[in-house]
This record gives C-alpha cells, sequence and structure tokens, in this order.
C-alpha cells in the first residue's frame, strides 16, 4: 500500500515539473514575438537585431549537430517542431536577455 502510494507521488511530482517547464516554455514564447513585434527606437531595434542573430546562429549549429549525428549514427532523422520552437524560444530569450545587459535596455 506504502508503494503504490510513493509510486503515486512520484508521478503527481514528475507531471508538476513538466506543467511547469510548459509554463516557462510558453512564457518564452511570448516574450519572444512580443519583443519581435514591439516598435522601439535604434537601440532597442539593434538589441532584437542581435539577439536574433545569436538564436539563428544557435539554432543552425544545433540542427547541424542533430543531423551529423544522425548521419554517422546512421538513424532516422527525427526532428519534433515543438520542441525545436521551443529551443527556439529560449536561446532567443537567453540571447535577449543577455543583449538587453550588455546594451542597457
Amino acid at each position: 500500500m506504502i508503494e503504490a502510494f510513493n509510486h503515486v507521488v512520484v508521478w503527481v511530482g514528475v507531471r508538476i515539473v513538466i506543467l511547469l517547464l510548459a509554463g516557462l516554455a510558453a512564457a518564452a514564447d511570448i516574450v519572444m514575438i512580443a519583443t519581435l513585434l514591439k516598435p522601439g527606437d535604434e537601440r532597442n531595434r539593434m538589441i532584437v537585431y542581435k539577439a536574433s542573430a545569436a538564436t539563428l546562429l544557435g539554432v543552425a549549429l544545433w540542427l547541424t549537430a542533430v543531423v551529423v549525428g544522425c548521419f554517422v549514427r546512421a538513424a532516422r532523422l527525427t526532428i519534433n517542431p515543438l520542441v525545436v520552437l521551443e529551443t527556439i524560444a529560449v536561446v532567443y530569450f537567453a540571447a535577449l536577455m543577455v543583449y538587453k545587459r550588455k546594451m542597457g535596455g
């Protein structure tokens, strides 16, 4: 009986962590879209430009590593579009925070 209860508690904890991560990913998506759509002065446009360039470079390198890894292992290339979107959002959010701190924003 106790073992079954512990099993349920663990799965509830796992679900809570997954929901928190999904919430953080959704927040990163919203921040990414909001900053791309918001008009701003020249400094804000430069921050968004640099963050976008860093995001493109990071995601391109990540996708290249995935493709090369699949090629070397002779495995099928299976990339989940949701994972790619969330990776882009997280990398963009991190780059945006770095460039806002560097350039003052």
